[in-house]
């Protein structure tokens, strides 16, 4: 059997403003306590596709919210 994995939503994709890094980063640290980092993702809360027929927000925004978590990603590699 496979170690279980966990992908953790770190940026909301139903709002405008930009999740600061620190804020995911703390997130992805405490959720290191429970979780090896080989088994640790980092995700938007259910996924930007799931409003690709009727999007909530621009892909400015969707942009900058995946570039806010590979930034916080980045601190732990």
């Amino acid at each position: 059997m496979s170690a279980p994995e966990l992908g953790l939503g770190v940026v909301n994709p139903r709002t405008e403003s930009i999740e600061a890094v620190d804020d995911i980063a703390r997130s992805l640290e405490r959720a290191l306590t429970f979780y090896p980092p080989q088994q640790l993702f980092a995700n938007p809360d259910c996924g930007f596709a799931t409003f690709s027929n009727r999007p909530v927000n621009s892909g400015a925004i969707a942009l900058a919210k995946i570039k806010a978590i590979a930034q916080a990603v980045h601190r732990f590699r």
